[in-house]
């Protein structure tokens, strides 16, 4: 009887080892059907954005959110001048609209459920609500990481767009130097200079918008 038991306790634990190994092979599997659509996606989306980037696409619709939303602003003085601090004469400021009442960002926000949410589309940069911009205050460093992706749509065009989208679905927001995104089109571009700013302006606003979650919670 006791042999009989601990041969059914041993077969038991090999089941267990057998279905857990199961549940890793279909998670396995999972993620690496995920990685290759994901993969499929992202190189769908480069060729697309070329293409519209050829035919004037995103100029087109900053004009037509303009139109429609007439309540977006240009950069006052003073943000122009921080902007130029960090980005020189990368940005063309005279496109980049500020829009502190977009219902594209107020979606954003509840999607993430957050109060606070900062989506730049193009040369517009959509806040969930109106920004208070003082030299070197936190909403400063929030708008100079907007420009940041704005910054990325001049060095690149729409494939920046892709390529956040890719790393929010994949490795997160991580701005590793070397990575085979955005960033490596940044390197490439020989202004390493702007490109540690960007860097270090980028990574303070998440920093910032951590420590505002945390505080929420």
């Amino acid at each position: 009887m006791r042999d009989l038991g601990e041969s059914t306790s041993k077969m038991g634990d090999t089941l267990k080892a057998v279905e857990i190994r199961i549940s890793q092979g279909e998670k396995y599997f999972c993620k690496w059907i995920w990685c290759g659509l994901l993969s499929f996606a992202v190189r769908v989306g480069r060729i697309i954005a070329k293409v519209i980037d050829f035919y004037a696409f995103p100029e087109a619709i900053d004009s037509l959110w303009q139109a429609v939303k007439p309540n977006t602003r240009s950069l006052t003085p003073l943000e122009e001048q921080e902007a130029r601090s960090v980005f020189g004469d990368s940005i063309i400021y005279w496109q980049v609209r500020i829009d502190e009442c977009s219902l594209i960002a107020r979606i954003g926000a509840k999607i993430n459920r957050c109060s606070d949410m900062g989506v730049t589309t193009f040369h517009t940069i959509n806040f969930s609500r109106k920004i208070n911009t003082a030299a070197d205050n936190s909403e400063m460093k929030w708008l100079i990481h907007e420009l940041t992706h704005i910054a990325q749509m001049e060095y690149a065009g729409s494939q920046y767009l892709i390529e956040a989208i890719h790393a929010q679905a994949s490795s997160g927001y991580a701005y590793r130097l070397g990575a085979k995104s955005i960033y490596a089109i940044i390197i490439a571009s020989n202004k390493p200079r702007l490109l540690r700013t960007i860097i270090l302006h980028t990574v303070q606003a998440v920093q910032l918008q951590l420590m505002i979650l945390i505080l929420q919670n």
